[in-house]
C-alpha cells in the first residue's frame, strides 16, 4: 500500500527521487519488521554466512533494489509486465518444487493480473504500469523472494530470483554507473 500510494502520487503530480526513495525504504523497513528477513546468505554448498545486525540493511537493499529495477526498465511497451511474468513464473516454478505453497499462491495471483495487463500493453499500447505499478510488482517479487528463501532449507529460492531478476537489476546497476 505504501509503494502503490507512492506511485500513484509520483504519476499524477511528480514526486522528488529522494521522497520516493524514502518510501520504498519505509516499505522495506515494514516488511523486515513483519519477519521477512534476509538472515542467512548462503554463497555455495559449504559457505554459510549469519548477517546478524547487518539483516535489516540487506534486507532493504534487496526489497529496494528489486523495486527500483522495475521501476527503471518500464519505459516499453510490455516489457517490465513481460520481464516481471518471467520472474514470477520461475520464482513460481521453485516455490512449487520447495513445497512452498504460500509464495506459490501469491506468484499465480500476481501472474494472473500481469497476464490479463499485458493484453493491453502491447505494442501501441493503451495502458501503461506507471510508477504505482512498476513499485508494487518489484516490490512484490522482492517480498516473494525473501518470503521464499525463509521457508526453504537452501540457497535454491534465493538464487532463482536473482537470476530471474538479472536483466532489470543489471539494467538499474548501468543506469546508476
Amino acid at each position: 500500500a505504501i509503494l502503490f500510494a507512492t506511485g500513484l502520487v509520483d504519476d499524477l503530480r511528480g514526486l522528488r527521487p529522494v521522497t520516493k526513495l524514502g518510501a520504498q525504504c519505509i516499505a522495506a523497513v515494514v516488511v523486515y519488521l513483519y519477519g521477512q528477513q534476509i538472515q542467512v546468505l548462503n554463497l555455495g554448498p559449504m559457505a554459510t554466512v549469519s548477517l546478524g545486525w547487518l539483516s535489516l540493511p540487506v534486507t532493504v537493499l534487496w526489497v529496494v533494489g528489486v523495486t527500483n529495477a522495475f521501476n527503471v526498465i518500464d519505459g516499453m511497451d510490455g516489457l517490465a509486465t513481460g520481464i516481471g511474468l518471467v520472474a514470477l513464473a520461475t520464482v513460481l516454478a521453485a516455490a512449487l518444487t520447495l513445497g512452498n505453497t504460500d509464495v506459490a499462491l501469491v506468484c499465480l495471483a500476481l501472474i494472473g493480473a500481469l497476464c490479463g495487463f499485458l493484453c493491453f500493453n502491447f505494442n501501441p499500447a493503451r495502458i501503461f504500469l506507471g510508477d504505482s505499478g512498476s513499485l508494487f510488482v518489484g516490490f512484490m517479487l522482492a517480498v516473494l523472494s525473501v518470503h521464499g528463501s525463509q521457508k526453504s532449507t537452501t540457497a535454491v529460492l534465493v538464487a532463482v530470483p536473482v537470476f530471474a531478476l538479472a536483466v532489470p537489476l543489471l539494467e538499474l546497476s548501468l543506469s546508476v554507473l
